[in-house]
């Protein structure tokens, strides 16, 4: 299977970049409040075209979302609710340009449900769907500052009962956990960034830290294992199908983010840890993803159990195309 970009989603991806670049940079997420990008978003036409592309292209779109620590629900609305209820045949729902918060077995507490205008609860026995103003919302504190969760309680308007509601739920944990794993990426890829920047800068004995090849190797490592983890990704948001791929997928991005975070703190001396530095956002970001949309034990047991039990074909010859 072949993930290169189109010319098309090239442009696309870069115009992504600079657009978050521009209006999301770490001097924005310092400011209390004052975060409400969601007009820029569907001004830019994010939001909608976020929802027309099939997953496997707009996965290439939330590595973007995740490398600027995007304070909206972006995925949420666009990569979760747009397609579920697009297969419950209740995609009239949702007005153009309207936010969803999504609340979910494997995310139970709804992102930015305050700003929402409707809220998606989804469980094994029902998928239910009403306006925020009908809903009581609870907030719960985050480790990420700017994910703001909240509990939801609330009867709605039911789209799903029984095998329908089981089928969705599992839908929604597929793209959940595909979309949070893209984010993943960008994070990772953010952190080794700042953490490649801060050692060109950073002297110590008379030259930049950068020069030392314990500091290089440290780099080196984190930027093989988002390498390996992005095409995991991409291959599970073109087999949403396959638990053990989507499973993959958010495992391999969870451990390439940490790992990122880890070494970039090292580079920084455990400095990224304080408020003054900008890598603590995106670090505490891929601490909050790591534990939803299923965590990373749940994952791993997932695979572990599917490679003892024969489910996954191993050796060279399954791996590449001869």
């Amino acid at each position: 299977m072949r993930f290169a970009y189109s010319d098309d989603l090239s442009a696309l991806k870069e115009g992504t970049r600079a657009f978050l670049d521009g209006q999301s940079p770490p001097e924005r997420l310092r400011r209390e409040g004052g975060l409400e990008l969601w007009p820029a978003l569907e001004d830019m036409g994010l939001v909608d075209i976020a929802a027309s592309l099939p997953l496997a292209e707009a996965i290439a779109l939330f590595e973007e979302v995740g490398r600027a620590a995007l304070p909206e629900p972006l995925a949420d609305t666009a990569v979760i609710a747009a397609p579920l209820l697009e297969s419950l045949g209740a995609a009239a729902r949702r007005p153009q340009g309207s936010r969803v918060a999504i609340c979910h077995a494997d995310a139970p507490y709804a992102n930015h449900a305050d700003t929402a205008d409707f809220i998606l609860m989804v469980d094994e026995h029902r998928v239910a769907w009403l306006a925020r103003d009908a809903a009581r919302l609870e907030p719960v504190r985050s480790i990420d500052p700017w994910r703001k969760l909240f509990t939801v309680t609330g009867v709605g308007e039911t789209l799903a009962e029984g095998d329908l509601a089981r089928e969705a739920c599992a839908y929604a944990a597929a793209l959940g956990a595909t979309a949070a794993a893209a984010e993943l990426l960008g994070l990772a890829d953010r952190m080794i960034g700042l953490a490649v920047a801060y050692a060109g800068t950073r002297e110590q004995f008379g030259q930049a830290i950068g020069s030392f090849q314990a500091v290089k190797h440290l780099l080196a490592n984190a930027r093989v294992k988002l390498e390996f983890a992005r095409p995991v990704v991409y291959r599970a948001s073109a087999a949403l199908d396959s638990p053990v791929a989507v499973s993959h997928a958010k495992l391999a991005a969870t451990d390439a983010a940490l790992f990122a975070a880890e070494q970039a703190i090292q580079v920084h001396g455990g400095m990224g840890y304080t408020y003054e530095a900008d890598l603590h956002y995106f670090m505490k970001r891929a601490w909050a993803l790591a534990g939803v949309w299923g965590s990373r034990e749940r994952h791993l047991s997932l695979v572990e159990q599917a490679l003892l039990n024969g489910g996954i074909a191993i050796g060279p010859h399954h791996s590449f195309e001869c």
